[in-house]
């Protein structure tokens, strides 16, 4: 499913009465573009001012280039905006390519990317050859949008990282790189039909031949196929993975990935044809997830994403009762409950969550947020409480097939603990047990590992490789 921010949906036409709202301004996007350069550029495609309010505000953007006082700088835009859309609204200048064009300008010198965006979409509509011109502008702000969604991401701020990646994509959709860091948080998140969405752009935007965008075209190519096949769309996969095969014939790993593809498609016969062909053995199938929960889970996350929060608490409640202990469908279960404002039952699917990932700061908070719904001021403090006192957070836990058994990554992040008097606590060692479970939610595999004392900020990188088959879900505690 595609996910777009709201409020960048703005179409053409919209333009003008989104300016009457208050914009959101982006003060790195405004720097980039006030030091792209020190003298006004006139543009590279014909166009006729016409009207004496367009060719003001014109020159209001030529002096906004030009002078170096911030106030008079930010006068001329103000008074450039003012009477461009004076021109549009009231002197029937609406299908002058060069208002819009204008307007884009400003907009962009202002940081109003939303509005910048629509006001350039217009302009190049009535002046298809101005594409080029504009693109230059889209260029030079794009670095800072999607700048901003890489240092959220480094933050594990997913939620704001996904909001620059989403406006990255939406104002300059040539680069395939938002769509496919989105794809990636998406599939990390285990939604994914909205990975695939994202996936499918950024193979769709990958056209050069420069080695950066083929590089970022094959990984995009090969995280696409693992995941039709983690969601059991094997004939999908078995042509992902032969796409990919096709530019990069050499890789062992895509070589399995078809394999077990054409397994999960029923054609034995083809497997085995490949495995002789590739010199390599493959045992088992592509997925341990019966193709009815996918679906179920997969329309939870769907809804969850469309804001559509009792489809996706109902969606989400079913598919936990095939696979119990699914991280990803517990928190979809809490935050929907949590959203439809059901106290009781947030508090309860909250608890739920934190049995099996009790050290995200998510997590807890979201436990407190749902005695705050249902007016337990005493246990909402306790929870506080309990947010305060923890020494790490865990975060980005990430659990794949590996040979026979499953690979789990995990981040631990220092925190500045507090006890109950609000002094600090001394960083320590914290100990973990991780439990891997079937889709019966029994335990097959165990493993402990011990986070080090952390600094608050410091990071400390969990990788767990543990033997065991059929494995769905996974769970943790403090020894």
């Amino acid at each position: 499913m595609k996910v777009l921010s709201a409020a960048l949906l703005l179409t053409a036409g919209s333009a003008v009465s989104a300016a009457a709202q208050q914009p959101v301004l982006d003060s790195a996007v405004a720097a980039a573009v006030g030091g792209y350069t020190t003298r006004y550029l006139e543009p590279d495609c014909k166009l006729s001012k016409g009207h004496f309010k367009v060719s003001s505000g014109a020159t209001y953007l030529k002096t906004s280039v030009e002078t170096p006082i911030p106030e008079n700088r930010n006068r001329a835009l103000e008074s450039g905006n003012r009477v461009i859309l004076e021109a549009i609204t009231q002197n029937g200048q609406d299908q002058n390519a060069a208002a819009w064009y204008y307007l884009g300008r400003i907009y962009l010198r202002r940081g109003d990317v939303a509005g910048a965006d629509s006001a350039f979409k217009r302009a190049q509509a009535l002046a298809p050859d101005c594409s080029a011109d504009i693109m230059k502008f889209r260029k030079v702000a794009f670095a800072p949008i999607v700048n901003r969604g890489t240092e959220f991401s480094k933050n594990k701020q997913d939620d704001s990282a996904m909001v620059y990646y989403r406006r990255a994509a939406m104002w300059y959709p040539q680069s395939a790189v938002p769509a496919s860091r989105l794809a990636a948080l998406f599939a990390g998140r285990q939604m994914d039909d909205s990975a695939l969405v994202y996936y499918d752009a950024a193979l769709k935007a990958t056209t050069t031949t420069d080695t950066a965008d083929v590089k970022l075209r094959n990984l995009t190519a090969f995280n696409r196929a693992l995941l039709l096949t983690r969601a059991q769309r094997y004939p999908e996969a078995t042509a992902a993975f032969e796409q990919y095969l096709a530019w990069q014939p050499g890789d062992a790993d895509a070589q399995k990935g078809m394999i077990q593809a054409l397994r999960g498609a029923g054609k034995a016969d083809s497997a085995a044809a490949l495995e002789k062909k590739f010199g390599v053995t493959v045992g088992g199938s592509a997925t341990t997830v019966d193709t009815g929960a996918v679906a179920v889970y997969n329309k939870a996350a769907t809804a969850f994403n469309a804001k559509q929060y009792a489809i996706a608490a109902s969606a989400a409640e079913s598919f936990l009762a095939t696979v119990p202990n699914n991280r990803e469908a517990l928190y979809i279960r809490a935050q929907s409950l949590l959203e439809l404002k059901k106290g009781p039952e947030a508090v309860k699917a909250a608890n739920a969550l934190l049995a099996v990932d009790p050290m995200s700061e998510t997590a807890v908070s979201l436990l407190g947020a749902a005695y705050a719904v249902t007016k337990n001021s005493a246990a909402a403090v306790e929870t506080r409480q309990r947010l305060n006192a923890m020494p790490i957070s865990i975060s980005s836990v990430t659990a794949s097939p590996s040979g026979a058994g499953v690979s789990l990554t995990a981040t631990a992040t220092g925190r500045a603990a507090m006890d109950r008097q609000m002094k600090p606590m001394a960083a320590t060692p914290v100990p973990l047990v991780f439990e891997f479970l079937n889709k019966d939610g029994t335990v097959v595999a165990t493993q402990e590992a011990t986070v080090p004392a952390l600094r608050k900020g410091e990071q400390f990188a969990l990788k767990l490789e543990v033997q065991g088959q059929g494995v769905t879900g996974w769970r943790y505690h403090q020894k």
